[in-house]
């Protein structure tokens, strides 16, 4: 037992041992190649000495007056003292920025997007096109999320002020953010802190890279060196940052920042002289892209996921204060380049930074700038008289030797005239003669720099005497210019969409994007030329449709499918495929069977007929009845008349009824009376039975008359019924 824990000990100690071994030997390796690369760092300073001369004259030309120092060469005539607050005409600054311009317009003119994604020649697959159209999505995505747009126009500014833009990308950056989530007990949203890991496109500051200087080709740099000013709360929060040694930035943050700002930048602080504290109290953290030997990986206890045939890999490695606090493999696996992207303005044949736009003026910047002050000199000695005295006879009175209106002079002595103590001259004007001085720079400027003010939409000294020069000259204004932005297309736009291809085959988790795609950048000439092809296409599909002549030349369908093909379009699903536009072919001709204008007239014209007919059949209809109701009325009136002769009759009949009534009333009063006096006659016991007779002739006559009475009534009451009848069959009216 005793042995086995003496064993086991033994090997605990010898494992510590090693352990203590293996991280002596991590920090000693990781230590070593701190200093290499801030020893490197240091010595491509000094190397560039002469470079960042030019940057800081580059700067004094485009910014002037505004730097609190301008580029303004010797001027014998002025106190020094003077010189800040010279009048300047400054020619380098609107050149410049008509070049940036026209950089810019040439690869963001339409949208942010100048290149594209398409399926490889050979590919067989009819959904890669659906595939590539989604991967190309996917990059434009990332890259607006990246503010891609805003990184390459500082760049280009870089690129035309300085002669060098870079960028670099894509790094994989985690970004924290805020993500709201609601709480699945209160039901309160809360904001929670996220990191976002996502590619980064980023500008770079020429004054804080510095590359493999033993080549003059971008393409060839073995490592780069970038400077990151930082404070030390910037610093500290790369302590939450995966892939940063915590610990050892927290040792970092005990010592004060190493002093470089005067050390490493004395050039860069000079173009800021209001602000001399610009770096003051920062850590200067060094990021170093190149190759880490597998040594110094292992060391770093990092497995490569490839192998590579001469045991080097590209790498990634953060430096401050001689600590190293990241080491990383690169982001793109066996791509075996740095991250970055760079693109001279003037190509320099002896290094990888190019030539300013300024440099290409600056003698012309200077002989405007003295010959304008000379222009004001002269102006301002010509515009009032010179005097020479003799100030031991002339005192001024209210003893200031300056010329001032009304001013009163002594003369010490009065033997002395006055024309003998003063005399005045005039200093000859020379502008007219220092004016085409001027001018014949400004001149000698647009042809040295390729940039004439019209490119900047400015009246231009070349510009021609007639108004088929002045096109000329427009159209041809920025064909240097053009230029400049294709060699940016090749040096920066294809290495950024190429590399953010490769970074979304790596880490994407949309298999559904993957493919085997070929990239496609639209060049600055290519995009002129197009609009040109798309303005003759036009004007071409405009002709065809009015000259039968030609359109039977050309294949409208062919010119159709080549004009939108060259348009820029926000989204490929505008364009139909060619199943879809058969289909909507086939429902347009239905459409038009339905909507044709001559059956539309054939089918208005038919109902006009059957309106017609309807008419024609409703007026035969009305005539009809007009003619029934006009027989009616025939009929009517017939009947009318003849019981009107009913009438008539029957009131005769009446008439002689009341007549026969009346002879047979007085013929019964007769009777009565002849009764009565018979009775009176006999005035005998006859009386009862007179009284009788004549009760029953009273009753006799009554009853008669009543009947007639009744005839006479039933008679109007049928004649009241028939007078009824006509008027309804009529429709008169009761």
């Amino acid at each position: 037992m005793l042995a086995s824990e003496q064993e086991l000990m033994t090997k605990a100690v010898e494992e510590s041992e090693r352990a203590k071994a293996s991280a002596f030997a991590k920090d000693n390796g990781l230590d070593a190649l701190g200093q290499h690369i801030v020893d490197l760092l240091k010595k491509r300073i000094n190397n560039r000495a002469a470079k960042q001369e030019e940057w800081t004259e580059c700067g004094y030309l485009y910014f002037g007056n505004m730097y609190g120092n301008s580029y303004l060469g010797e001027n014998p005539f002025f106190d020094q003292k003077q010189r800040k607050r010279r009048p300047d005409f400054n020619i380098v600054r609107t050149k410049c920025d008509a070049a940036i311009s026209q950089c810019i317009d040439m690869q963001f003119a339409v949208s942010e997007k100048n290149w594209d994604l398409w399926p490889s020649a050979n590919s067989q697959d009819p959904t890669d096109n659906i595939r590539c159209a989604l991967m190309s999505d996917e990059i434009e995505t990332q890259l607006d999320g990246t503010r891609y747009g805003f990184q390459a126009r500082k760049a280009m500014f870089d690129r035309v002020v300085f002669g060098t833009g870079i960028l670099k990308g894509p790094v994989n950056c985690g970004k924290l953010s805020n993500k709201y989530v609601r709480d699945e007990f209160s039901g309160v949203w809360e904001s929670r802190p996220e990191v976002v890991y996502k590619p980064t496109i980023e500008r770079v500051d020429p004054w804080m890279f510095f590359p493999d200087d033993t080549v003059n080709d971008a393409d060839k740099i073995s490592d780069a060196v970038q400077v990151h000013p930082m404070s030390a709360y910037e610093l500290a929060a790369y302590k939450d940052h995966d892939g940063y040694d915590a610990a050892t930035i927290e040792e970092i943050l005990k010592t004060p920042p190493t002093v470089y700002a005067t050390e490493y930048f004395l050039e860069y602080t000079k173009l800021a002289d209001a602000n001399p504290r610009l770096f003051k109290d920062k850590y200067c953290v060094i990021e170093y892209h190149g190759c880490i030997t597998k040594k110094l990986l292992d060391a770093a206890e990092i497995e490569p996921l490839y192998d590579s045939p001469t045991e080097d890999y590209f790498g990634e490695v953060w430096v401050c204060n001689g600590k190293v606090i990241r080491v990383e493999l690169e982001n793109i696996e066996a791509s075996f380049e740095t991250p970055y992207a760079i693109s001279q303005w003037r190509k320099d044949p002896s290094s990888v930074f190019g030539f300013g736009h300024p440099l290409s003026m600056r003698d012309q910047q200077r002989v405007v700038t003295q010959t304008w002050r000379m222009v004001l000199d002269n102006a301002s000695l010509s515009s009032g008289p010179q005097a020479a005295l003799q100030n031991r006879f002339i005192q001024p009175a209210d003893g200031e030797w300056e010329m001032a209106p009304r001013k009163v002079w002594y003369l010490t002595d009065p033997m002395m005239k006055v024309g003998d103590a003063i005399q005045f001259f005039e200093t000859p004007n020379v502008t007219n003669d220092l004016l085409p001085v001027l001018n014949l720079a400004r001149q000698f400027s647009e042809e040295e720099s390729g940039t004439p003010a019209i490119a900047a939409g400015l009246q231009s000294t070349q510009m021609g005497n007639s108004a088929t020069g002045d096109i000329i000259a427009a159209k041809a204004s920025t064909t240097i210019l053009d230029a400049l932005s294709e060699e940016w297309d090749d040096q920066v736009t294809q290495k950024i969409i190429r590399r953010m291809y490769a970074w979304n085959m790596q880490y994407s988790t949309r298999e559904e994007i993957k493919g085997n795609y070929v990239i496609d950048v639209r060049s600055a000439n290519e995009y002129k030329n197009k609009q040109m092809n798309i303005r003759d296409i036009e004007r071409l599909s405009m002709e065809s449709a009015q000259n039968p002549n030609l359109a039977k030349w050309l294949n409208q369908d062919a010119l159709t499918q080549t004009r939108l093909a060259m348009m820029s379009l926000p989204s490929r699903n505008i364009i139909r495929s060619e199943e879809e536009a058969d289909a909507w072919e086939k429902e347009q001709q239905a459409a038009a069977a339905q909507n044709n204008p001559h059956a539309m007239k054939a089918q208005i014209e038919m109902a006009k007929l059957e309106v017609d007919k309807q008419r024609l059949a409703m007026e035969g209809q009305i005539a009809s009845m007009e003619m029934q109701v006009d027989q009616m009325r025939v009929q009517i009136d017939a009947r009318m008349a003849e019981m009107k002769e009913q009438v008539a009759l029957a009131n005769n009949q009446a008439m002689a009824m009341a007549a026969q009534a009346s002879t047979l009333k007085a013929q019964l009063e007769y009777e009565a009376k002849m009764a009565k006096l018979e009775a009176d006659a006999r005035k005998s016991g006859t009386s009862a039975a007179l009284d009788a007779t004549k009760f029953d002739a009273d009753l006799a006559i009554k009853a008669a008359a009543q009947q007639q009475d009744i005839i006479i009534k039933n008679r109007e009451m049928d004649l009241f019924e028939q007078e009824l009848q006509v008027k309804r069959e009529k429709g008169t009216g009761i």
